[in-house]
């Protein structure tokens, strides 16, 4: 058996699953800023659309007899709208981390496991050779 290119394949092995964890993890964190962006545009776009719709709504008031009903029924319609897109976009923002989370944590175990393989069959060849692996240096001092 030869051990240094067992020890080599091994680590390559294992070098290739952290890399794969890596960019994994980095994909999942730019889908995850990339969509929480997306919506916060969209979100930005609704909200100022409704203050717009208040502004005009005040300035018509402005003009009639009625303009302080006409302006506190504008204003409780804008809170209304506006919390109701704050909380759709909370709600879409913790799915989508939970979403994010999920899959990172998945990753991880694949990454365990292709971990655990590779010293599986790195142990694997020592055992069909009928010989030992090298153990790790003692931290000892005496």
């Amino acid at each position: 058996m030869n051990v240094p290119r067992a020890s080599h394949r091994r680590a390559d092995a294992q070098h290739a699953a952290l890399r794969n964890h890596v960019v994994g993890v980095q994909e999942q964190w730019s889908a995850y800023f990339a969509d929480l962006n997306q919506r916060g545009a969209a979100a930005q776009s609704q909200l100022q659309a409704m203050y717009e719709r208040y502004l005009q709504e005040v300035r018509a008031a402005s003009a009639g007899d009625d303009a302080l009903p006409r302006a506190s029924t504008a204003y409780r319609n804008l809170q209304r709208e506006s919390l109701k897109v704050y909380a759709e976009y909370a709600d879409a923002s913790q799915k989508g981390f939970s979403a994010m989370t999920d899959a990172l944590a998945a990753l991880a175990a694949e990454t365990r496991n292709a971990m655990i393989d590779s010293w599986i069959e790195y142990l694997g060849e020592f055992r069909q050779s009928g010989t030992s692996p090298p153990t790790a240096p003692s931290n000892s001092r005496g």
